[in-house]
């Protein structure tokens, strides 16, 4: 893989927050989730303005192939980024993800996480978590794709949680079905 210069990595890295933005905003608008909707194009519209500023800068050269193979790369986890280069084949990216595939099912999403996602987005079917937990997910709903792999080394069943709930058309059917697994050991117990 070709190096970057620091412009070029900002570039690609906008790009990808973009295509990642606009991803869980038209998930939210299938889900209608206006809420949760509007806050991501409030991101979406703060990246094209990151974006645009690094476009516009001239103290650095950048040139296009180094940041198409990273946009193309980094932006496999979203609907979006498969939908205009195509799935990945097997061995063509580097790094495996920690963020995993949304739909990975061998992921530890536990009914309590479930409910705390559901309620932090706005669905029903939630109940509230504890504030480390509630600050937690605020930053996981806020992180860009660097920062999201980062928390997903110590919390992978909250970030597939939320990567299930933006990025599937039925992630927040699946969360709820999860969450009423713990009212159900309940019942049983």
């Amino acid at each position: 893989m070709a190096e970057i210069n620091p412009r070029e990595a900002r570039i690609a890295e906008e790009t990808v927050s973009a295509i990642d933005f606009t991803s869980r905003m038209l998930g939210a608008i299938e889900d209608g989730n206006w809420y949760y909707a509007r806050d991501k194009m409030r991101q979406l519209q703060n990246t094209l303005a990151n974006l645009a500023r690094q476009l516009d800068r001239n103290d650095q050269p950048a040139a296009g192939p180094g940041v198409a193979a990273y946009v193309t790369r980094n932006s496999q986890s979203y609907r979006i980024g498969r939908a205009l280069y195509g799935q990945a084949e097997s061995g063509v990216v580097s790094q495996v993800s920690p963020l995993g595939s949304a739909e990975d099912v061998n992921q530890p999403i536990t009914p309590e996480i479930a409910a705390h996602v559901l309620f932090h987005l706005g669905v029903d079917g939630g109940y509230p978590a504890s504030g480390f937990k509630s600050a937690l997910m605020g930053a996981i709903a806020q992180a860009d794709i660097v920062n999201r792999e980062l928390l997903a080394l110590g919390f992978p069943g909250y970030v597939v949680a939320f990567n299930l709930a933006q990025m599937t058309e039925y992630g927040t059917r699946k969360l709820q079905e999860i969450a009423a697994e713990q009212g159900e050991a309940v019942r049983d117990a």
